[in-house]
């Protein structure tokens, strides 16, 4: 399905003194994420961004969402024990469904799909532990 190409929203320089809440620095995923969920709860917050929004690295990782961490899931549990591991490998694996939840919720223009690449490392260790692809400590299937 193509894009559709959205119009741009103005963004104008804050040009005078401004009382709020919360004042957001950096308009990226992050920046954009926090004022659109401070929005939803009635939070009085302002973006603060040099660029356009999305501008630098959140603008330039080609629309990519992909899940887990930088290290292998059995060196997260290692490192931080299984509680804590665990809970920070079911976020990291969980931000996927999290993201492609708002785009279904505000039917932001986005191309779909659910290809999954999982870094060769997990994919070999999930193969030898199951039939099907997955990486044992994060529950995610592999593709």
């Amino acid at each position: 399905m193509p894009i559709r190409r959205s119009r741009r929203l103005p963004t104008p320089p804050l040009d005078a003194d401004k009382n709020v809440s919360v004042a957001i620095i950096g308009g990226g995923f992050t920046g954009l994420s926090t004022a659109l969920h401070l929005a939803e709860q009635g939070v009085d917050a302002t973006v603060l961004e040099a660029q356009q929004p999305g501008w630098g690295a959140s603008g330039n990782n080609g629309g990519q969402v992909n899940p887990g961490l930088k290290h292998d899931p059995d060196q997260i549990e290692a490192d931080f024990g299984a509680e804590l591991g665990g809970r920070m490998i079911a976020f990291a694996y969980g931000t996927t469904n999290f993201t492609f939840d708002l785009i279904r919720r505000y039917q932001i223009p986005a191309r779909r799909g659910r290809t999954a690449r999982c870094a060769p490392h997990i994919m070999k260790r999930a193969r030898r532990q199951s039939r099907a692809p997955r990486s044992s400590a994060s529950g995610a299937a592999c593709r």
